[in-house]
């Protein structure tokens, strides 16, 4: 599909891209469901930043219907929409290997990440801020870095993603998936570096560790695909510095707020392995639906937000990313939408935990049992909530303010469930 929009844009554009790549967690196979399709789009005597590029890039988007584009939105490094169907996000980068057309493979990918390293030496000198815009030429090296490292990591990594997936952090975190992947890699490095068998269990436990003493955590990395000519910059503690940029402290984006609650929820997860999870392991089943409950629980009973009406229902679903439907954003003050995130992390995770656990004899009304019970805690702040399976006859989830669709794992089926307020 990609590949349609990148031939479109080299025959239509302005700023034809040279060459893509598949970037983000699928190009690194760390996608956990609901992910996006990240695209690099190298492109030859262009710098950062790339309005001119965007901007031609949209109107030739907004003007196809092959393939069928929708929900086109521009930020400032990317274009977000989707393709028949798939989500895609699509970042501009400076092209630095035009002139290196004999190099192909791993050997292209170390030229353009060192000579894009060596221009962000030179803005470091002169102003920092202005490296983040060199990240997408380093595309490649952080795919290339992430295929270097064992099944083992990859599988940890998908682990500590999809936990992070479960958390409602206050404020916005550059970086936050890349975050919780480098911490899982060193987790998984240190764990097979010190254990003849290494255990996924043992490795996520390492790193709700580092996550609990986040504010404390000092971790870089040695990346065989740099041939760094200059020293990188050392920075005090808290840092995590990415593989193929020694320039970009990771940790510094995240805010004092943010870092307090990262740390409380690994805490609150430890606590869960320790007491819960660990009990219902030795019976043979590892709950992850215990384990991955969303944190924190906001709302609180008889609170503003507490939904008026509600309606759950499970239908046929091929699509696999959840999906929010609002209908009536005006009710909707900061207390409710914090709820919404809240409900849609914890269905989305505790159903697709359930149905991938491999707990034997899974069905719709355990899946809604389920649902039902991750409503009453985070929508309604109960331990139980009374709530009949179905739609009632004079009920339709078009008619209420929010409605979500949260597919199961491995079969195609999906959770509805809608709420209104008054």
């Amino acid at each position: 599909m990609f590949v349609q929009v990148i031939e479109l844009l080299q025959r239509k554009s302005r700023f034809p891209p040279a060459r893509f790549c598949k970037a983000g967690s699928v190009g690194k196979a760390t996608a956990i469901p609901g992910y996006d399709n990240d695209f690099v789009a190298f492109i030859n005597g262009q710098e950062p930043p790339f309005e001119s590029v965007l901007d031609d890039y949209e109107d030739i988007l907004m003007l196809t219907n092959r393939p069928k584009i929708v929900n086109l939105k521009k930020t400032i490094h990317s274009l977000q929409f989707q393709a028949n169907g798939i989500d895609i996000d699509l970042l501009p980068a400076q092209n630095f290997v035009s002139g290196f057309l004999n190099l192909g493979g791993d050997a292209l990918a170390k030229k353009q990440a060192n000579l894009a390293l060596e221009q962000i030496q030179e803005k470091y000198k002169v102003n920092r801020g202005t490296i983040y815009n060199y990240s997408s030429s380093l595309a490649e090296a952080h795919v290339m870095y992430m295929k270097r490292q064992s099944g083992f990591i990859h599988e940890l990594a998908r682990l500590c993603k999809f936990w992070n997936k479960t958390l409602t952090i206050d404020a916005y975190i550059s970086g936050r998936s890349t975050i919780i992947e480098l911490l899982a890699i060193y987790a998984g490095q240190t764990e097979e570096n010190n254990q003849s068998s290494p255990s996924i269990l043992r490795a996520f436990n390492r790193f709700l560790e580092n996550m609990k003493n986040l504010d404390k955590i000092g971790i870089s990395f040695q990346s065989e695909v740099l041939n760094l000519t200059c020293s990188p910059p050392e920075f005090p503690k808290p840092f995590i510095i990415e593989p193929s940029n020694p320039f970009n402290n990771l940790a510094k984006g995240i805010k004092p707020r943010a870092m307090e609650q990262f740390k409380k929820f690994a805490g609150e997860t430890l606590r869960r392995l320790k007491n819960e999870v660990l009990q219902w392991s030795r019976l043979g089943y590892f709950p992850l639906e215990l384990l991955f409950e969303a944190q924190p629980r906001i709302v609180k009973p008889g609170t503003g937000a507490t939904p008026s009406r509600r309606l759950v229902d499970v239908i046929e679903c091929t699509r696999k990313n959840p999906r929010m439907i609002v209908r009536n954003d005006k009710k909707f003050g900061k207390e409710i939408s914090a709820m919404q995130r809240t409900v849609q992390n914890s269905l989305f995770t505790q159903i697709h935990a359930l149905t991938s656990a491999g707990k034997p004899g899974v069905s719709d009304f355990d899946v809604q049992e389920l649902a039902i019970g991750q409503v009453a805690r985070h929508a309604y702040g109960v331990d139980k909530l009374n709530w009949g399976f179905g739609s009632a006859a004079t009920e339709r989830h078009e008619d209420f303010d929010v409605t979500f669709e949260l597919p199961y794992a491995d079969q195609p089926r999906a959770i509805v469930a809608s709420f209104s307020w008054n």
